[in-house]
């Protein structure tokens, strides 16, 4: 177990370390805007372009050229902060002060490759500002489910089903404690081991409770594999297709294979399957919610975003969804049917989903959420 963890903090020293590398990388304007302690904003031109500086010059800027981005210190730049500089330092000052995530290269049209968005203590991004402007991506259905979040029945879960970087998870749990609402319990559910490493890493770094659960979810328990390569790409370890792999015994909801438990130990485990993995395919753990469904229960909010498996995952949530609290939120990502052809996976998303929906009784229809996405929302127990 000792070498295990002691793994597991390797893995995720590297994972700093290598996003500080990027970060060195990313162009001035793309880093995240920052306030000295006046509230006024700091250059980043002055900060991070070593060669030409910011070309407006002190006078003319308008914004603050003596202060560090970084570390928010008087008399050096961000390029000679010894947080940016120096690993260890750098790997304190994150866990003291910040929470960081970043897009890996799935996601070079939505955001810089390698660039670094640093958290606050409420959850949002630092270079952002007002209300207008919380949050930096997707920020319509984000803002919407932290509004939500006051809602919820005490003690009810929120589930993530499909984590990625922890970029829903981590910024609702965070903003759940900044309200005094954390009763509420957290689950992270992400196939990809290295992922998860990094969401349970952040969480802790931040005094928040999160359930992190390496597996895949669909509508039933089997070993699936995961493809990375070919036409059916989706993602790089972000958007997995997944094919049954074999004929093995279909488990239906309610059990476990072989009494294991899929809880906080399925992060450090270096026997499942991790991302840095170069092998074309991937045998991968996949469960229903419903084998899960007494630490689950009540559940008050579910957000899915699975790269075309939301509707199966919903199927093998009937115990979950029928147990949940009043006010309840299903909240899922549905791709436009080029999407699916450009992406190999077959269309109909919004359809599939809404016919398992119609189901459980008391759920209702909602509004869609829409910016870069579009998720289709349907509520248990609101007002119509």
């Amino acid at each position: 177990m000792e070498m295990a963890e002691k793994d597991a903090v390797t893995a995720n020293y590297k994972i700093l370390s290598d996003l500080r590398a990027k970060r060195k990388k990313a162009h001035p304007l793309k880093m995240p805007l920052r306030l000295n302690p006046a509230g006024i904003p700091i250059c980043r031109f002055h900060n991070y372009d070593a060669k030409k500086g910011c070309m407006k010059g002190a006078d003319q800027c308008g914004l603050d050229h003596s202060h560090c981005h970084i570390c928010l210190v008087e008399g050096h730049t961000a390029l000679g902060c010894p947080y940016f500089n120096d690993d260890e330092q750098w790997k304190q000052f994150l866990t003291t002060y910040t929470l960081l995530n970043t897009r890996p290269p799935d996601y070079q049209k939505k955001t810089v490759l390698g660039d670094v968005i640093v958290w606050d203590t409420a959850g949002l991004p630092l270079e952002c500002r007002g209300d207008e402007g919380q949050l930096r991506r997707c920020r319509k259905h984000k803002r919407f489910e932290a509004g939500l979040l006051s809602r919820l029945a005490p003690n009810s879960s929120f589930c993530d089903v499909g984590a990625h970087f922890g970029d829903t998870t981590l910024t609702m749990a965070v903003h759940a404690k900044s309200i005094g609402r954390e009763d509420i319990r957290f689950f992270a559910f992400e196939p990809s081991l290295l992922k998860c490493r990094w969401i349970k890493m952040v969480a802790d770094a931040n005094g928040v409770n999160v359930r992190v659960v390496n597996c895949a979810v669909g509508e039933v328990e089997r070993m699936v594999v995961a493809e990375r390569g070919g036409k059916r790409k989706a993602i790089f370890d972000g958007s997995m297709i997944y094919e049954e792999a074999g004929e093995g015994e279909e488990k239906g909801g309610g059990v476990r294979v072989g009494g294991e438990d899929v809880g906080e130990s399925d992060c450090t485990d270096d026997s499942e399957s991790d991302c840095s993995n170069d092998d074309d395919e991937r045998k991968i753990r996949m469960i229903a919610l419903d084998s899960m469904v007494d630490d689950i229960s009540p559940l008050g909010l579910l957000h899915l975003d699975v790269e075309g498996w939301e509707a199966k995952s919903l199927k093998g949530a009937s115990d979950v969804l029928r147990r949940s609290s009043e006010p309840c939120f299903v909240i899922a990502e549905v791709w436009e049917e080029k999407d699916c052809a450009r992406r190999g996976v077959e269309g109909g998303m919004e359809e599939k989903i809404c016919n398992v929906m119609e189901l459980y009784q008391g759920f209702k229809r909602g509004d869609d959420i829409k910016d870069q996405e579009r998720n289709v929302v349907w509520e248990k127990g609101t007002q119509t």
